[in-house]
């Protein structure tokens, strides 16, 4: 194997998922940012257009969210520690963003490739970031189903499937996690 697709591999093995405790600043610049999503473009996608977006949450609109996650732990019948626990998600990591699908499949079969396509240009956003030296995790949670979550950041044609939190980790090591072993992905 040469060089580069040692080093490439070596990357991809390398990564992992870190808890917004360990992200801090800084945030990746606009610069990484759109260099990553020219990276999740590259994802296997048979539609037209591709049905997949980032969504930035600025740190203006963090207060928005915080409040949208609060009325969402409440709606489904959070106590005053869990809204307020809600709440600060809001505020988790250096960066926020939102992964946002298009939903104007006409059958099954379209529906599964564009959620297909969403995971995998995630999966080139994150491993792209990761190399610049960045973390991030992926998180859903109760609140992202919620229909006032929904409607403030998508169109009536979208649907937000997860949010994004990124920064630069702190001296985390990485954790062994509970993967299968390769071999067990192969049968007959």
């Amino acid at each position: 194997m040469n060089d580069d697709r040692q080093s490439f591999i070596t990357t991809l093995l390398s990564r992992f998922s870190t808890g917004a405790k360990h992200l801090g600043a800084p945030a990746p610049s606009d610069e990484t940012l759109t260099l990553a999503a020219r990276t999740a473009l590259r994802a296997p996608c048979h539609a037209e257009t591709f049905p997949v977006r980032f969504l930035g949450i600025p740190t203006s609109r963090r207060e928005e969210l915080a409040q949208l996650f609060e009325k969402a732990a409440r709606h489904n019948g959070a106590d005053e520690e869990r809204a307020a626990k809600a709440r600060r998600k809001a505020y988790n990591g250096a960066a926020l963003l939102g992964l946002i699908v298009k939903t104007t499949a006409e059958t099954d079969v379209q529906e599964r490739e564009a959620l297909i396509s969403a995971g995998a240009a995630l999966m080139n956003f994150m491993n792209s970031l990761h190399s610049f030296g960045f973390g991030g995790k992926v998180v859903s949670g109760e609140a992202i189903d919620d229909e006032l979550i929904q409607k403030t950041f998508c169109a009536h044609d979208e649907r937000l499937l997860a949010w994004i939190v990124l920064g630069t980790p702190d001296n985390v090591s990485a954790k062994e996690e509970n993967r299968p072993a390769p071999l067990s992905f192969w049968g007959e």
